[in-house]
């Protein structure tokens, strides 16, 4: 996924650009295929505000975060971005049609005989290895040609 990281008056350290992108990685697994996510990180007055946006293919999640630093205002935020993805996910699910478990079946394996004969403790006749195939019979079914059907004029 794409994290693009924007800066106003504010500087961006490597803990909280790292911590931008697990967040992100976090979410972008919970979504499947998530084309583009923006982090901005700004200040207002004594006040830290990350917002973030990612961008699925059918949902857009926006989120923002207040607080007095800006790696606990990230946090916020990627935590309730991380909260709307699941109920999206739980609610995509749940429209999705599931068979019911009682009509689930489950088949046993299906075992099949050697096809090949056993060696015997002499090992291969005449220096060639048992050519011999197991075959089985197969039921051919046969249909009834059509006949031609003579309407009366």
């Amino acid at each position: 996924m794409q994290v693009e990281l924007t800066a106003r008056h504010v500087k961006i350290s490597k803990a909280l650009r790292a911590q931008a992108e697990e967040g992100m990685d976090r979410i972008a697994r919970i979504l499947g295929r998530t084309t583009s996510a923006s982090v901005i990180f700004r200040v207002q007055r004594h006040l830290q505000i990350a917002e973030l946006t990612v961008k699925a293919r059918l949902q857009t999640i926006v989120a923002a975060g207040q607080a007095d630093s800006l790696e606990s205002a990230l946090r916020e935020a990627l935590a309730h971005a991380e909260h709307q993805a699941l109920r999206y996910r739980d609610r995509h699910l749940t429209r999705k049609r599931m068979p019911k478990e009682e009509k689930v079946l489950t088949a046993p394996p299906v075992s099949r005989q050697k096809s090949r004969p056993a060696l015997s403790e002499d090992g291969p006749l005449n220096g060639k290895q048992g050519s011999a195939k197991a075959r089985a019979a197969i039921a051919v079914h046969s249909f009834p040609t059509n006949t031609a059907v003579v309407e009366p004029i």
